[in-house]
């Protein structure tokens, strides 16, 4: 069983001391996979892969989809000029200058229960693109958050509980229609937690 599935699916689930020593005795098996796909490391060949794509296939526009670990990555390479829109659902750790340096146009997907990005960084967030309004620095956002929703909802959702299913189907609707009105002809480029845990 990986870590992702160990986690709460739905808000007001609690993990037990016995489940999160679970958790991290699966977690601590994948350090290799977290140590290989450290930023340093995961950021080079994310960019390479842009380039190769653009490149190889002449596109013009290019959005990031990032999940987790990938909305941190997403974030941290829209300081970049590698895709022209983003789409971040319930990121991990990031920091704020990090979300600063962001100069592409960006659709955040939230959780209502978010160990990672609480609401006091959540507003946090929206702050920092609000601040930009009317400047030359400005770029498009939203935030949206799901009821009944945790850490992970948009990518490794159970479908048994009606809420989850909802809020799944409607975060890949929200970023399509992002992708559709803020860049037009864009491929999408998939970031998921970059290991399986």
């Amino acid at each position: 069983m990986g870590v992702k599935m160990m986690l709460p699916g739905r808000v007001g689930e609690k993990m037990g001391f016995l489940h999160w020593a679970r958790f991290y005795s699966v977690l601590i098996t994948r350090i290799p996979s977290i140590i290989a796909s450290r930023p340093s490391v995961v950021d080079t060949r994310v960019s390479t892969f842009f380039h190769a794509v653009q490149e190889r296939k002449k596109y013009e526009k290019i959005g990031a989809l990032g999940f987790c670990f990938g909305g941190t990555m997403a974030i941290r390479l829209g300081a970049t000029d590698l895709f022209q829109s983003a789409v971040v659902c319930h990121p991990g750790p990031f920091s704020i200058d990090q979300l600063k340096a962001s100069k592409v146009p960006t659709s955040w997907v939230c959780a209502e229960d978010d160990m990672y990005f609480k609401p006091e960084k959540r507003l946090e967030a929206e702050a920092v693109f609000a601040e930009r309004k009317g400047k030359d620095t400005f770029v498009d956002y939203e935030f949206k958050e799901y009821k009944g929703t945790t850490h992970g909802f948009a990518s490794r959702t159970d479908l048994r509980y009606p809420e989850t299913k909802e809020a799944f189907e409607k975060a890949l609707d929200q970023a399509v229609e992002w992708f559709n009105n803020s860049t037009r002809a864009v491929v999408l480029l998939l970031f998921f937690a970059g290991y399986d845990v």
